[in-house]
C-alpha cells in the first residue's frame, strides 16, 4: 500500500521532451500566480530550465546533422556531375580527326564502360567506386587527358569522405544531446513528483486542491490504460495523471 503513494506519475509519460517541459512551465506559472513567494519555485524553474536547454540543444544538433547529410548529398551531386561534364571532352580528345568518333575509342571506353548512365544510375557506394576507377584511368591516358582530371576526381572524392565523416561526428552529438535531454528530464518529473506531495501535505484538508496546479489536459488520456492502471496512478483527492 505505502508503495503506492511513492509512484511518481509524471515519471512514465511518453510526451517529448518539448512538450513535457511545457507541461512543466504551465505547472510553474500557477505556482507563480498562487504565490510568489513559493519555495517550490526556485528548485522547479531550475529545473525545468535545464531541460529546456538540452531541448534546444538538441534541436540545434539536428539542425545541423540535416546540414551535414545535405552537405554530402551535395558533394555526391557535384562529383557526378562533374564526370557526366567530363564525358564530351574526353570523347573530343580521343577523336581521330573526325574518322573515329571519341566515344568508340578504347581511351573513352576506359573512362565510361557503360557510358555516362553507369555511374548516374549508382549509388552513393557505387559511384565512389566508379570515381575511383576514373582517377585511376586518369592516371594511365595523363598524357592524353592531362593530369589535372585525376586531381580533380580526387578533390571531389575528398569532399565527399570529409562530408560523410562530418556527419558522423554531429550523428554522434545528436545523440549525446539526447540522453542528456534524458537525464534533464528525470530530474524534473522528480521535483514536480516533490511539488505534488508537497501540494498534497498543504491541502491535506482537500487534496483536490493540488489538481488545480496542473494541467492534465497537456498530459492527455492514455487510451490503452485500463481503469486500474489510471486508479494506481492517482493519488488520493487527485484525479489521475495520464502517462501518455
Amino acid at each position: 500500500m505505502i508503495s503506492h503513494f511513492l509512484n511518481n506519475p509524471f515519471a512514465n509519460s511518453q510526451l517529448s521532451h518539448r512538450r513535457f517541459a511545457q507541461y512543466a512551465q504551465v505547472h510553474l506559472e500557477r505556482l507563480r500566480a498562487k504565490d510568489a513567494q513559493d519555495a517550490l519555485l526556485e528548485p522547479t524553474e531550475t529545473a525545468l530550465k535545464a531541460l529546456q536547454e538540452a531541448v534546444k540543444a538538441n534541436a540545434t544538433s539536428k539542425a545541423k546533422g540535416q546540414g551535414k547529410r545535405l552537405s554530402n548529398d551535395a558533394a555526391m551531386k557535384n562529383l557526378l556531375k562533374f564526370i557526366s561534364r567530363k564525358a564530351g571532352v574526353i570523347a573530343d580528345t580521343f577523336s581521330q580527326d573526325g574518322a573515329v568518333r571519341g566515344e568508340d575509342t578504347p581511351g573513352y571506353r576506359a573512362f565510361y564502360p557503360q557510358g555516362v548512365t553507369e555511374y548516374r544510375r549508382a549509388g552513393k557506394d557505387g559511384l565512389e567506386t566508379l570515381a575511383a576507377r576514373f582517377a585511376n584511368v586518369a592516371d594511365e591516358h595523363a598524357a592524353t587527358v592531362g593530369a589535372k582530371l585525376a586531381k580533380d576526381v580526387r578533390a571531389l572524392l575528398q569532399d565527399v569522405a570529409d562530408s560523410r565523416q562530418s556527419q558522423l561526428l554531429e550523428s554522434g552529438t545528436t545523440k549525446d544531446s539526447s540522453t542528456q535531454g534524458q537525464q534533464e528530464r528525470v530530474a524534473l518529473a522528480e521535483q514536480l513528483f516533490v511539488n505534488l506531495l508537497t501540494l498534497l501535505l498543504r491541502h491535506k484538508a482537500h487534496p483536490e486542491a493540488a489538481g488545480d496546479y496542473f494541467n492534465q489536459g497537456l498530459l492527455g488520456a492514455r487510451t490503452h490504460a485500463t481503469a486500474a492502471e489510471k486508479q494506481a496512478a492517482a493519488l488520493p483527492g487527485v484525479p489521475a495523471l495520464a502517462v501518455n
